[in-house]
């Protein structure tokens, strides 16, 4: 039977005799199985396979089966031929059927191609997985000639911690005995392990920045602070701030015979007019030190209190969602916490501020 053609002149018959015996019983399968048979007719074959393995998939039966057994022999596929009889004969009930699927398998075995793929013992690591076109051979069916198509097929085999091995070998489309041996796979080389720079001890990702500056200003702001309040201090104790009753006692300038009766309330518009009109009067000049060395201090200690009071928000947050160091914990067990309280502090004779760090 090698040379014999594809389809005899009774299995032609057998084209229309099989779809009296087989009709899907669903809507759609019944729908696709009358089209096979129309495009059957028509001639062309591959599309009547195709329509007869929609109503197969939609509604399994022998009878559709063996309809695909018949359109794969057509068209030179035994291998695919030969399993729809098989699966034919493994649902069929009815002898009829069970006849035609007998002898059309029986008259393929000896025509039909076999791909054997030997996997030696040595072979099967652990997790190895064989593939033929990407389809999952079973470990049941190595080292057995399998009936396949003629055609190219590509031969694959993976295992978790190894190289994948592939290779591709050629089936004629009748009677051939091909076959491929899986080699042992070789083993991947470990790779080189990463080195990460580690996290910054104490400090959340991605949170370093932020706190960074909060600290550089919060503490910029803490020197402002002492340095305002230090020299507002030093206007008050040491500084050229003449009190006003020796001021009173000063002579009045005949020259303009201005007096010198002057309260802090209107010291600025009031000098300011005088050292305009006598510059040389030497009780305006005085005022005028007065005044200005008054008003300097009123600056310096406003731009003191509100940097220590700026730099508190600022310095809390920097600090607040950083641990004490490592090691460093507190009589009761506790770890110590690094505390910044700023104190302004305002007196009948000047003001200034307290700044208290723990660490």
């Amino acid at each position: 039977m090698r040379g014999a053609p594809v389809l005899s002149i009774a299995a032609i018959g057998l084209f229309v005799m099989v779809p009296l015996l087989a009709h899907a019983q669903s809507d759609e399968a019944d729908r696709r199985f009358k089209e096979a048979e129309a495009l059957l007719a028509a001639g062309k074959v591959a599309e009547a396979c195709d329509a007869f393995e929609a109503s197969n998939r939609i509604e399994p039966s022998a009878g559709t089966l063996i309809n695909v057994g018949l359109c794969k022999e057509k068209l030179g596929k035994l291998g695919s031929a030969l399993a729809a009889y098989r699966a034919a004969l493994e649902r069929v009930k009815d002898p009829k059927k069970k006849a035609i699927a007998t002898e059309r398998a029986a008259a393929l075995e000896p025509r039909v191609s076999r791909l054997r793929i030997a996997v030696a013992a040595e072979a099967r690591v652990e997790g190895l997985a064989v593939t033929r076109d990407g389809e999952r051979v079973e470990a049941d069916d190595y080292d057995r000639p399998v009936p396949v198509d003629g055609g190219s097929y590509e031969i694959a085999a993976s295992a978790p911690g190894y190289r994948k091995w592939s290779t591709t070998i050629e089936v004629r489309p009748e009677g051939d005995k091909a076959s491929v041996e899986v080699p042992k796979l070789v083993e991947k080389e470990p790779a080189a392990p990463v080195e990460t720079a580690p996290a910054p001890r104490d400090q959340p990702a991605g949170k370093g920045t932020h706190r960074t500056a909060f600290k550089a200003t919060g503490y910029g702001l803490v020197g402002v602070a002492f340095v305002s309040m230090s020299y507002a201090m030093y206007l008050t104790v040491a500084g050229p701030i003449p009190a006003y009753e020796d001021l009173r006692s000063q002579p009045i300038n005949p020259d303009t015979n201005m007096e010198t009766q002057v309260t802090s309330d209107d010291c600025g518009a009031t000098l300011g007019r005088r050292v305009r009109e006598v510059k040389d009067n030497p009780v305006n000049v005085a005022y005028d030190h007065a005044c200005n060395a008054s008003r300097t201090r009123m600056i310096a200690a406003v731009v003191g209190l509100i940097s220590g009071a700026a730099s508190i928000p600022l310095l809390y947050f920097a600090y607040r969602s950083e641990g004490a160091p490592a090691g460093k914990q507190s009589v009761g067990g506790r770890r110590a916490r690094r505390e910044l309280a700023v104190t302004p502090v305002i007196g009948p004779t000047g003001a200034g501020a307290i700044v208290r760090l723990a660490w």
